[in-house]
């Protein structure tokens, strides 16, 4: 894999030291004597794990060849690097954290001893740090691809590999197809990877909630609309609709299914649940935090599903496809015989 972190005089040897790269520059609490041959492989893995899903390859590779290369970047390009080194620097320390309390001896795992100088980490302390640096990382990852996301939409020829990438489509679902699109609706912090996360429950959503109402017909209609860009007045006010409906079941369902973290007056999902800080976030009150925005997005969805029949109903002519459908209430011919003699109450048969 190619490097985003360059020496920053000279050529790349056995012996450089963490110092003799910009890697201080974006996590700078690192021992600057540490050998780089020990942090590197930290970085690589953590790029590939956490980064390299979201950014995509063809953009990251381009950008590293630059790096190598010197070439002259656009100020957009420029902030790019500086984030994507930053989600990467705390990435790798969230990664390395864990590794670098125990070594692997002929005798199994035994503990890192500290060195002259030096004192060793109490259990606390770790845990504190690497909470800390775990939420750092999700929040610098997330900051990054918010910023490339808005490029996209910026119209930035920069990002037009990210723009074609599987990385980005990916992300583009029936109802909606970006991060922001749905923050519209329901707070998830602009977080891409929440976003990314939801997507299969957002398809359940639709099947579940959204095509009932509209019927197939109708939904198909709308959903090729979206796709095309090609969107009517009708067809737009429509969406918005059916957006605060999936928006609120998606979000209910979440809490039951994803791990997340409550977070300012919204939520986003964690990347590594094992670093959670239990004295800074105890199991009751996150427990406590993710019951009412379950409750909360119950109570949206009810609300604007009724909504959402209602204004069907009320502009019927403005979607024949739904009005001459099953889905339309005055199509129903079923109906439903009650039992014999329950309005009497209890008879003996």
């Amino acid at each position: 894999m190619k490097s985003i972190f360059k020496k920053t005089s000279g050529v790349p040897g056995p012996t450089d030291k963490v110092g003799d790269y910009n890697f201080k520059d974006h996590y700078p609490d690192v021992n600057l004597n540490l050998a780089w041959s020990e942090l590197n492989p930290y970085i690589r893995q953590a790029i590939r794990r956490y980064i390299l899903p979201f950014v995509g390859s063809e953009l990251y590779d381009d950008i590293a060849d630059d790096i190598q290369a010197g070439t002259a970047l656009s100020p957009s390009q420029t902030e790019f690097v500086e984030r994507l080194r930053d989600a990467a620097a705390y990435c790798a320390i969230m990664t390395a954290l864990p590794k670098k309390k125990t070594a692997i001896a002929s005798m199994g795992a035994v503990e890192q001893v500290a060195k002259e100088g030096t004192t060793k980490s109490s259990l606390w302390g770790f845990r504190t740090t690497l909470w800390s640096v775990a939420q750092d990382a999700d929040r610098c990852v997330d900051e990054l691809l918010e910023y490339m996301e808005e490029r996209v939409r910026e119209n930035d020829t920069a990002f037009t590999l990210f723009e074609g990438s599987d990385a980005y489509n990916i992300g583009k679902s029936d109802l909606f197809r970006t991060t922001s699109e749905f923050q519209e609706f329901q707070n998830i912090n602009k977080s891409r990877r929440t976003y990314l996360a939801l997507l299969p429950i957002l398809r359940q959503v639709s099947i579940r909630h959204i095509v009932p109402v509209l019927g197939q017909e109708q939904y198909d209609a709308l959903v090729a609309a979206n796709k095309a860009n090609s969107l009517t007045a009708e067809q737009s006010s429509l969406l918005t609709k059916c957006r605060h409906v999936a928006a609120a079941w998606a979000i209910y369902e979440a809490t039951q299914k994803m791990v997340i973290l409550p977070d300012q007056d919204g939520f986003r999902i964690i990347s590594n649940a094992d670093a959670i800080d239990q004295r800074a976030y105890a199991a009751d009150v996150i427990t406590s935090a993710i019951e009412r925005i379950r409750s909360g997005a119950e109570k949206d969805a009810r609300e604007n599903a009724a909504e959402l029949v209602a204004f069907l109903a009320d502009n019927k002519d403005d979607y024949p496809l739904w009005a001459d459908s099953t889905a339309n209430p005055e199509n129903n011919t079923d109906y439903w015989v009650r039992p014999f003699g329950e309005d009497y109450g209890a008879v003996m048969l």
